[in-house]
């Protein structure tokens, strides 16, 4: 992600952002825009349920 970008969603976030990593690693930029990161390494039942876990 651009570093503009990045400031930009720093800045008017009004929320938390939550980033799902399925069969991926989360990029340093998605870190640092992110307020909680969870890596499924595959979309299992459980995987689901963390997934879902957080959401609520």
């Amino acid at each position: 992600m651009h570093r503009r970008f990045i400031e930009y969603v720093e800045e008017v976030k009004q929320g938390k952002i939550f980033t799902f990593c399925i069969n991926t690693k989360p990029t340093l930029s998605l870190k640092k825009i992110s307020d909680k990161i969870i890596t499924i390494h595959q979309l299992t039942s459980r995987g689901a349920e963390e997934l879902f876990d957080t959401l609520i």
